[in-house]
C-alpha cells in the first residue's frame, strides 16, 4: 500500500508540474502577444504626434530618414528608424523599430499618412478622400500606400522582391455606421487575412508572384484619423490577435 500510494503521488506530481510549466507558458506568450500589440499602438500614436509637429514640405524625390538619432517615447522599443516618402499631395511616415518582449525581440513596422504642405509653410492640402466613392478612394489609397502591382492583381497591391513581403491593402471608413457597431469591421478585416493566408499564386498582366515567393506577409488596414469607439478598438484588436496567431502582420494605418 505504502509504494503504491508513493507511485500515485510521484505521478500527480509530475503532472501538476507539466499543468503548471503550460500554464506560465500560456501567461508569457499572453504577455508577449499584449506587450507587441501595445508596442504598435504606441509607434502609431508617436507617428501621429510627429506628423502633427513636423508637418513641412517634402519635396525629395527619394526616401530618407527621418529623426533617426531620435528614440521613441515609448517603452520596450528599440533601433527605431523613421523614413519620410513624399509624393504629390501627401508623404507617409514610417517607423522600424524591435519590440524587446518578454519571450522574443518582434520586428515592428507602422506606417501613417498626412496631407503635405504646399510648399509656403501655409497651405495644406485639404482633400478628403473619405468623402470620394469607395472605388476612387481606393485606387488613390492603393497608390499613395505604395502598392507596385497593378490595382487589379489578385489579393495583393505591394510585393518587395528583396525582402519577399507581400501586402493586401484595404481602406475602410471607421466613420461610416455600418462599422461602428455589428462585426463588419471585423469581418471585414477577417476577410483580408483569410486572402492572403491561403494565397498561393497570383497573375496579372504578365506578371505573376507564387507563394513559394513570399516569406512575410502583410495587411494594411487605412482608416479615418478618428477616434474609434470601444467596441471598434476590441474587434481590431481581435484581428491583431487573430493575425498573429496566423504569422501574418496585420497594420493599421490613420490617414488625417
Amino acid at each position: 500500500m505504502l509504494k503504491r500510494k508513493t507511485h500515485t503521488e510521484g505521478r500527480i506530481t509530475a503532472e501538476s508540474c507539466i499543468c503548471c510549466f503550460v500554464l506560465i507558458f500560456v501567461l508569457l506568450l499572453s504577455i508577449q502577444l499584449n506587450g507587441y500589440i501595445k508596442a504598435h499602438s504606441d509607434l502609431l500614436s508617436e507617428l501621429d504626434r510627429r506628423l502633427i509637429n513636423g508637418a513641412v514640405a517634402y519635396h525629395a524625390s527619394k526616401i530618407y530618414p527621418v529623426d533617426i538619432i531620435t528614440r521613441p517615447d515609448a517603452t520596450d522599443i528599440d533601433n527605431a528608424i523613421f523614413f519620410a516618402v513624399p509624393y504629390d499631395d501627401f508623404f507617409t511616415l514610417s517607423v522600424f523599430a524591435d519590440y524587446s518582449g518578454i519571450l522574443k525581440k518582434n520586428r515592428v513596422y507602422v506606417r501613417s499618412v498626412s496631407s503635405k504642405w504646399a510648399g509656403d509653410g501655409k497651405t495644406i492640402v485639404k482633400e478628403n478622400i473619405w468623402e470620394l466613392d469607395p472605388l476612387e478612394r481606393g485606387q488613390l489609397i492603393h497608390k499613395m500606400m505604395g502598392a507596385n502591382l497593378d490595382h487589379n492583381f489578385p489579393t495583393l497591391d505591394i510585393y518587395d522582391g528583396y525582402t519577399k513581403e507581400a501586402v493586401s491593402i484595404v481602406s475602410i471608413n471607421t466613420q461610416e455606421d455600418s462599422y461602428k457597431s455589428g462585426t463588419e469591421l471585423k469581418r471585414k478585416i477577417k476577410k483580408h487575412i483569410d486572402s492572403i493566408d491561403k494565397f498561393t499564386y497570383g497573375e496579372y498582366n504578365g506578371y505573376s508572384v507564387s507563394g513559394e515567393d513570399i516569406r512575410e506577409k502583410t495587411v494594411l488596414v487605412v482608416i479615418p484619423n478618428a477616434k474609434l469607439n470601444d467596441h471598434q478598438t476590441r474587434q481590431i484588436n481581435d484581428m491583431l490577435k487573430y493575425a498573429k496567431k496566423a504569422g501574418i502582420n496585420l497594420e493599421i494605418k490613420k490617414y488625417r
